[in-house]
């Protein structure tokens, strides 16, 4: 068991999160860069040519958010523009709640959502090129709860997180697994965003907060916090842009991710917003999917 003390404190996120209350789901970003036809451009389908549509998250630094002037900003946007430029195709940013895009992306609202952890019940349902790596773990304000170092020290404990988040079916299992050995359940809650959440975790209302790894390294800095990171990480994961199933985009995006890789454009988007446990050397489509492990 471990308690890492999180550089930064829920005012840091907080601030940067009302900055995205302030603008409405729906917000679409400025799409004003000249693009020229490039080798790529042939390979998209023809329905796509004229412009693609992504969905994006509203409220989650460092991989999207939206800014006071009502732009959107983050690792999304930045590594979305790169693949804009590789294709030589408009791709136009729509942000919305995490649980809204994932059920537009599924529905074909949207041509595709980047960050979408790869779990095997969505790969039924969608199409995916891995994006990223990532995972999850527990974050309290510090003289909070104390997590061990496997699930059943979860027991009893209520656990905050973000609806329709990866996380939360790993949670539930885990707490199957305490009522099977005669223990308390863990009481997963879920909020429409990860700021959400974390206010009542720092209120008191529930004891833990389950994160990204990558979305606690956007409050870290030098300084000391009012939070600290305890227990393990679990369901390390391949994060990925979703497609609808059966969508034609993949194999033209999976090559042009494989192209931003391969001329050093890929490392330093991830590198800006995340950190080198966070790259990937290959993107693939349908990459294995996440597993409970820790």
């Amino acid at each position: 068991m471990f308690r890492r003390k999180l550089t930064g404190s829920i005012a840091v996120i907080t601030a940067i999160l009302a900055l995205a209350a302030c603008s409405p789901s729906g917000t679409t970003s400025d799409n004003s860069t000249a693009l020229t036809e490039t080798d790529l451009t042939a390979e998209v389908p023809a329905e796509y040519r004229d412009g693609i549509t992504a969905a994006v998250l509203s409220a989650q630094p460092p991989l999207s958010w939206v800014d006071d002037s009502g732009q959107i900003q983050g690792m999304f946007q930045a590594m979305l523009k790169a693949l804009e430029v590789k294709l030589g195709v408009p791709i136009e940013l729509e942000s919305n709640s995490f649980t809204n895009a994932l059920a537009g992306v599924t529905a074909a609202r949207y041509d595709m959502l980047p960050g979408t952890t790869v779990r095997a019940e969505r790969l039924e349902v969608l199409d995916f090129v891995s994006m990223y790596r990532d995972g999850y773990t527990f974050a309290t304000p510090e003289g909070g709860p104390e997590v061990g170092d496997d699930p059943m020290s979860l027991c009893g404990m209520t656990v905050a997180g973000q609806t329709s988040d990866g996380s939360i079916s790993v949670l539930e299992g885990w707490s199957d697994e305490c009522v099977a050995a005669g223990q308390a359940a863990i009481s997963v809650v879920t909020y429409p965003s990860y700021a959400d959440a974390q206010v009542t975790v720092a209120s008191g209302r529930n004891s833990l907060l389950a994160l990204p790894i990558s979305s606690f390294q956007s409050i870290a800095s030098e300084s000391d916090s009012e939070w600290v990171q305890t227990g393990f990480t679990f369901s390390s994961t391949i994060d990925a842009i979703s497609f609808p199933k059966g969508s034609e985009l993949t194999t033209v995006i999976a090559k042009a991710m494989n192209e931003l890789i391969a001329d050093g454009t890929y490392n330093d988007i991830i590198l800006e917003y995340m950190t080198e446990d966070n790259l990937i050397t290959e993107s693939v489509i349908n990459p294995e999917p996440a597993t409970s492990e820790f």
